[in-house]
């Protein structure tokens, strides 16, 4: 299977599922260089400068019925055109919600990340937020801040996902998170600020890296697995459930003082359950 570790491989791929000559597609150095390729093969404009340009010209040809894009396509390139502060504070931006196909089987990184506070200020344009992303039995990981940033609310894992990236899902306002039993990593920062209440990790997690969870302010109750596996966290990491002000009980799977867990908290450690 052909590996996507760029956008920049992301948009060759799709490139030569839409038919564009192979040795066009290899001559693209740049994301700015495959987006105008996409772009004059669709039909659309071309020349465009910034990546910004070039993704509305592509977003033009996909809502005017997509040159051969499928809707997944024309949703992630809409969902990246930029419009002026002033359509988005006047709430004329739609929200999507995201359903990714079966036929995905890869994710590059930061495909649906958003820039801070969804504003870019070096462009002065916003980006259309996210409201729910369903992801595929396909995808076994999340990449590094795939959805950073975003406006998740809910977002449905299919039954294969090993790994989750970095900063994968920090700072979008997640209210409920169920993860599949094929889980076995969870990424620094993962679910920075998450808006949970309670947290159940699966059993055969083994790693769960610093500030996974940190900054979730609404979280109450977690259940961690025997098969946890903790390391010790470094002077200027933080630790799983750092600024987690509200977290009152943490029940471990596991028999009393198995692992450490003195670097998983803040400065007020909460009630730890020993229920191995």
């Amino acid at each position: 299977m052909e590996m996507i570790r760029t956008k920049l491989d992301a948009l060759k791929k799709l490139a030569g599922n839409l038919g564009v000559d192979p040795a066009e597609t290899a001559r693209c150095v740049t994301i700015n260089d495959a987006l105008n390729l996409i772009a004059q093969h669709l039909g659309g404009e071309t020349g465009a400068r910034t990546n910004a340009e070039a993704i509305g010209n592509i977003a033009e040809v996909a809502s005017a019925g997509g040159g051969g894009l499928t809707e997944y396509e024309k949703m992630l390139f809409e969902s990246k055109k930029s419009y002026s502060p002033e359509e988005f504070m006047a709430g004329n931006i739609r929200t999507y919600d995201l359903v990714i196909p079966e036929e995905v089987e890869e994710l590059p990184e930061s495909a649906f990340s958003m820039s801070p506070l969804q504003f870019a200020p070096q462009i002065g344009a916003y980006g259309i937020p996210l409201g729910s992303v369903v992801l595929p039995d396909t995808i076994t990981s999340i990449p590094t801040m795939c959805f950073y940033n975003q406006g998740l609310r809910s977002v449905t894992f299919g039954n294969s996902v090993e790994s989750i990236g970095e900063t994968a899902f920090c700072s979008c306002p997640i209210e409920e998170l169920v993860f599949p039993p094929t889980l076995k990593t969870i990424g620094e920062g993962a679910f920075y600020g998450a808006r949970i209440s309670e947290l159940t990790i699966p059993e055969g997690v083994t790693t769960i890296e610093c500030g996974a969870f940190s900054s979730c302010l609404n979280l109450k109750v977690a259940n961690l697995p025997s098969t946890l596996v903790t390391r010790e966290f470094g002077e200027n990491e933080q630790g799983i459930f750092t600024q987690c002000t509200a977290l009152e009980t943490v029940n471990i799977n596991m028999p009393e003082g198995s692992i450490d867990v003195s670097d998983f908290f803040g400065l007020t450690p909460p009630t730890v359950n020993w229920l191995g």
